[in-house]
Formats: C-alpha cells, sequence, structure tokens
C-alpha cells in the first residue's frame, strides 16, 4: 500500500469511532480498517470505481457499470479464494492475495 492510501485508512479507522470514542475504540476501528485495507483489494478498486463513475451516469447505465464490476469481481483469484474458505471455514478466515 503507498502512502496517500495506508494515511487515508488511518484516517477512516481513527474517525470511524465516532468524535466521543475513547482510545480504545479508535484503536479497535483503526485495526478493522486495516484489515479491510489489506483484504480483497481488486474488487474493492472496481467497488470504488464503479460508484465513481456509476455516481454521475444515468440509473440504467449506472447498474450496467455495477453487474459488469460484478461480474469482473468474481473472475478474480480472490473471489475463488473466498469462496472455498467461507464453505471450509465460515466467514472472516480467507487470506485474500490480492489478484
Amino acid at each position: 500500500m503507498k502512502l496517500p492510501g495506508f494515511l487515508g485508512v488511518v484516517f477512516i479507522g481513527w474517525w470511524w469511532a465516532g468524535a466521543e470514542a475513547g482510545w480504545r475504540q479508535r484503536w479497535e476501528r483503526l485495526v478493522g480498517a486495516v484489515g479491510l485495507a489489506a483484504g480483497a483489494v481488486v474488487a474493492q478498486g472496481l467497488v470504488k470505481r464503479a460508484v465513481g463513475d456509476g455516481a454521475a451516469l444515468p440509473l440504467d447505465t449506472a447498474l450496467a457499470v455495477e453487474q459488469q464490476a460484478f461480474v469482473d469481481a468474481f473472475r478474480t483469484e480472490d473471489a475463488s479464494i473466498g469462496v472455498a474458505s467461507f464453505v471450509a471455514s465460515g466467514p472472516g478466515k480467507a487470506e485474500f492475495v490480492g489478484r
């Protein structure tokens, strides 16, 4: 992960807990944000692109962009890993490779 992305994850993790959160809650959210950022990065990129591109498009076109991103995400190695891990061990156990 490049520095700007890392700083974004830290910012999101820190503020995710809310203005009234204590250090422990902030730390837990920061760890959660880092975990998300280290996950299925290809799928996250596809979602980011679909949302960013789709927001400015007519609904029917935006839905087509979303559908294509979904198809592309399921063609990744991470999708195969995630489904196999879920079937074998339940949710939250997959170790993604970023492909």
